[in-house]
């Protein structure tokens, strides 16, 4: 369990990804809304090349997005070990525990993981605005149900922080060995 400066540090960052999020999540939405019900079916193409591009570009990222943000962790986690984590002071409230260093690391690859989803998404939506194939419809809908398991509902990220905190204090006595 988290100690009370470190909830006070985890709770407004939880609270402030939960909103990113819900607004990419409601980008592709309203995108998607558009492209099924306000655009003219267009008369089906005889190759569909951007359907193709789209669903090889739909793995892609959902393999990137399967790595990068682990990467991220990983390097970050070694650094906040290590005392020498930086993030951008002027845009964050000040932190000072590894808990908030951690919840904010949380957020940078819930938004990383987020946006290279929704990448895919909008070129699934954009292919089916031009193509007109249901294919591209359902990738965009797996997209974005990719995303949607990104929102920290209820404890999640301070269950994160606790865990990746215990990963921290394992290498800071690694690295005192050293």
């Amino acid at each position: 369990m988290l100690d009370d400066k470190s909830q006070l540090e985890v709770k407004p960052i939880a609270r402030t990804t939960a909103i990113i999020v819900f607004s990419l999540c409601s980008g592709v939405v309203v995108f998607g809304v558009f492209v099924v019900f306000m655009i003219e079916p267009k008369p089906k193409p005889e190759a569909y090349l951007l359907t193709y591009m789209s669903l090889g570009f739909a793995v892609i990222e959902t393999v990137i997005c399967l790595v990068v943000p682990g990467v991220m962790v990983k390097m970050a986690r070694k650094q906040i070990a290590a005392g020498s984590w930086k993030y951008q002071e002027r845009y964050m409230p000040s932190i000072e525990t590894d808990a908030g260093k951690l919840a904010v690391l949380y957020q940078q690859t819930t938004i990383v993981g987020c946006a290279l989803l929704e990448g895919g998404a909008f070129f699934a939506l954009t292919a089916n605005m031009i193509e007109s194939h249901v294919s591209t419809l359902v990738v965009a809908v797996l997209l974005l149900i990719g995303m949607a398991m990104y929102m920290p509902y209820g404890n999640r990220v301070s269950w994160w922080v606790e865990s990746q905190l215990h990963t921290v204090e394992y290498e800071k006595g690694y690295s005192a060995v050293k």
